[in-house]
């Protein structure tokens, strides 16, 4: 018959590779623990039942044992409670697995919002970039225009210039001559 404090003292012998000690000690201890308050319900719905009992059945002078003694003798009770701690744990691996398996579908929808949201943010700055692309296209193109307008009046500007200082030197050529 294994008790809590059989659980509480218990010792594994260290193996290379084995388990971590701290995790196995933790693990004890919360079983431990578990164990000691299944069985503190235990008694109080043996008490109850008891009682209930009691009150059904007409009161006879019977002496029956203290519930904690006939409770820790009885190794039907521990069948019960290992069965009960097993089930306890499958019903917490089951829950732990469905957790993982909603934090996993959650983390995929979220990735997924995530991958639509950067789509959309890359499709805004291409589109935006194009825009830009044009916009500098057509500025680009009336800085041209203006940079061909002010070569052109340079150019006419040149001649216009040469034009009278062709003029002037003329001027000057007849009134040495003359």
């Amino acid at each position: 018959m294994i008790t809590v404090k059989d659980i509480r003292e218990k010792e594994f012998n260290p193996q290379k590779r084995g388990y971590n000690e701290d995790e196995v000690d933790e693990f004890l201890d919360e079983i431990a623990d578990q164990m000691e308050v299944l069985i503190r319900e235990n008694r109080s719905l043996i008490r109850r039942i008891e009682k209930a009992q009691e009150v059904e059945a007409e009161p006879e002078p019977v002496l029956q044992p203290e519930p904690e003694t006939r409770v820790l003798d009885d190794s039907g009770y521990f069948r019960n409670l290992e069965a009960t701690l097993r089930e306890t744990l499958l019903s917490a691996q089951r829950l732990a697995d469905k957790t993982v398996s909603e934090a996993k579908e959650e983390a995929e929808k979220l990735l997924n919002a995530a991958r639509v949201e950067a789509e959309g943010i890359r499709a805004r700055a291409s589109a935006e970039t194009a825009t830009l692309r044009a916009t500098l296209t057509e500025d680009t193109k009336a800085a041209q225009e203006q940079l061909d307008g002010l070569r052109s009046a340079i150019a006419q500007h040149r001649c216009s210039f040469r034009e009278m200082l062709q003029a002037q030197l003329d001027a000057l050529g007849e009134e040495e001559m003359g």
